[in-house]
């Protein structure tokens, strides 16, 4: 018999504290320790840490922001239909109902376009685009997506729709031609708007089009909303995204949105301050499990929705969701855990593991418990009804899967994400 399969874990020793960290700084040891460890090495980082200074107007940071603006105007005014392309994560999820409600309190014609996981895959696609063409759509703004959706944005100018692109994810070699392209690569090496995730391009646009429109209901929920979909990604807490948490927490458990609210029953936080944990572990769960195993409207439909009872309801809905996620994720990693323990010859620097009854939407949380418990890339693949195999990625710290992507991409499909977090798709015979 052979022996059981060890993770494989390395030391990563710190730099040593300072015997004197932080001069000029009245904060015990311990916090002036956690400091240092987060990059922040003198008095002036500190301090913008501890209390961020108020954000500069965003049109100075992002170059397209003020034509992108212009061009939603110009569509509002003309009674233009607009469509908001998300993705059906918490950070997509949150971008396309925060852009829904604020085009609603300016009185524009929008819709919804997100993708269902296991029929279309993710992000824009032609046949999304053909559609929209089909029900008179002359806008498109993408949010949490596109910088990958080249054909597609391609299609859109051949059908005289115009693409405002938003999105965050890790370019490629170039973005594809779009009328405006608002990312946070765009912006000052400096800038604090340099981390946003999906959902802050989107905050970001609600802002600028409610003092462009003089309207302050166009931003109602948004900062909820904001900070939902900014933990949901796992930001960096650092920059626009830390002075807007900082905001945006401690008046959130008072929203107005009454899909937060019922999902603040359903996790028992009614009546409580809401802290990062609380949607780290508790409401962004409930809505990723929609995105992951059902139709992501159901979010939409719940973060946009004016009545208490239907929300209520939808909210049962999204968490009877999640308790079967739950246990189809249980059933998956044990799975694969036995897949690997039972692999008599070594444990490979990356595991990559494809079955084609697993469900896509759930095995890039596998993934994330097989680098937690092995210290390695992982990759788990499922069956696409092409006949393709749909890939989810993750890595430990140090390792970069989007890179390693692009070094095989050859064999590719399609690819995309970040550094930790990445997916593609693959033909069975590569």
């Amino acid at each position: 018999m052979s022996a059981p399969i060890k993770s494989y874990e390395s030391w990563l020793l710190p730099t040593p504290i300072p015997e004197e960290p932080l001069p000029g700084i009245e904060l015990p040891l311990c916090l002036k320790a956690v400091l240092i460890r987060r990059g922040i090495d003198n008095k002036e980082k500190a301090n913008e840490y501890l209390s961020p200074s108020e954000l500069p107007n965003p049109e100075d940071h992002y170059p397209d922001l003020k034509i992108a603006i212009s061009r939603i105007k110009k569509a509002i005014i003309n009674g233009e239909k607009i469509a908001i392309c998300g993705d059906y994560d918490a950070d997509g999820m949150t971008s396309t109902a925060l852009l829904l409600k604020a085009f609603n309190a300016i009185g524009a014609e929008a819709i919804a376009a997100i993708p269902n996981r296991i029929e279309e895959g993710y992000g824009l696609n032609e046949d999304m685009v053909k559609r929209l063409s089909d029900q008179d759509i002359s806008l498109i703004i993408t949010v949490d997506n596109g910088v990958g959706a080249f054909k597609s944005i391609e299609k859109a100018r051949l059908l005289n729709i115009d693409v405002i692109l938003t999105d965050h994810h890790e370019v490629k070699d170039k973005a594809p031609e779009s009328l405006a392209f608002i990312h946070p690569s765009t912006t000052p090496t400096n800038s604090p708007y340099r981390d946003l995730a999906g959902v802050g391009l989107a905050y970001l646009l609600a802002v600028t089009l409610s003092r462009e429109f003089n309207i302050t209901a166009i931003t109602k929920d948004s900062l909820d909303l904001f900070c939902l979909g900014t933990i949901a990604d796992m930001a960096p807490l650092s920059g626009s995204n830390r002075y807007l948490l900082l905001k945006g927490l401690s008046t959130m458990h008072n929203t107005t949105c009454f899909g937060l609210q019922a999902l603040y029953k359903l996790s028992g936080l009614e009546n409580k301050e809401v802290n990062a944990d609380d949607i780290g572990f508790q409401i962004a769960p409930r809505i990723n499990a929609v995105g992951r195993i059902g139709n992501p409207d159901m979010i939409l439909n719940l973060l946009t929705e004016t009545d208490e009872i239907k929300a209520n309801k939808i909210a049962g809905e999204c968490d009877n969701l999640n308790r079967t996620r739950r246990l189809m994720c249980s059933e998956v990693e044990s799975e694969a855990f036995s897949l690997i323990e039972s692999d008599n010859a070594n444990l490979p620097y990356f595991i990559l593991i494809a079955q084609s009854h697993w469900h896509s939407g759930i095995i890039g949380i596998v993934a994330s418990r097989i680098v937690e418990k092995y210290n390695r890339p992982a990759a788990l693949l499922a069956a696409n009804k092409d006949g393709t195999f749909r890939g989810s990625v993750r890595s430990p710290q140090g390792f970069s899967v989007h890179t390693a992507l692009e070094e095989c991409n050859d064999l590719l499909e399609t690819y995309g994400g970040h550094a930790a977090a990445a997916g593609f798709t693959v033909k069975p015979k590569n």
